[in-house]
């Protein structure tokens, strides 16, 4: 299933959709925010590092836009790759070259799905970076660190689907090693 929805062209058409939403986002808040914002939280949630408004809001895009360009990186490296270069369980089951090209999506797809909630994740960050600087006194809200567990949990549980899926072959193959 998640190899059909997460398609180089849906994620496209999600990537964009997800820096429309942050375009938004930046459009209503901007003018509200102090010069110097809060960018980085410490004990007991308060700031410890500041940035220019405008200079936060920059690199913080050249960071989604990069994230996007290492998960797009990183799909076509796979697919150009020689199979000693992609490292999945039972290996020689899923690159043997009448599987190859499946796999292939099947990693490309997850990729993608996990590119996804990593660009959700770091809209949520700043969602919680905005609301945190419009607050008196600017401190970061504690709400934060259950987003930070459910990208870990999710990232967890895809990482553990992704490893049962690949541990799995067909019984006859399985048989006949």
């Amino acid at each position: 299933m998640i190899e059909k929805f997460f398609s180089e062209r849906n994620t496209a058409i999600v990537y964009i959709l997800l820096f429309i939403i942050e375009i938004v986002i930046i459009r209503n808040f901007y003018f509200s925010l102090p010069d110097k914002i809060a960018t980085h939280f410490g004990n007991m949630n308060n700031p410890d590092g500041f940035s220019d408004k405008f200079n936060f809001i920059l690199i913080y895009n050249v960071f989604l836009f990069f994230l996007i360009l290492m998960f797009y990186g990183i799909n076509i490296f796979i697919k150009k790759s020689s199979n000693s270069m992609i490292n999945v369980p039972k290996k020689e089951y899923w690159l043997a070259p009448e599987r190859r090209d499946i796999t292939i999506s099947m990693l490309q797809a997850n990729l993608n799905f996990f590119g996804i909630i990593t660009f959700v994740f770091m809209l949520v960050n700043l969602i919680f970076i905005i609301d945190a600087n419009l607050s008196s006194p600017i401190k970061l809200n504690n709400d934060f660190w259950i987003a930070l567990m459910l990208f870990l949990v999710s990232t967890m549980a895809w990482l553990i689907r992704l490893l049962m899926v690949f541990s799995k072959v067909e019984e006859d193959e399985e048989e006949s090693e």
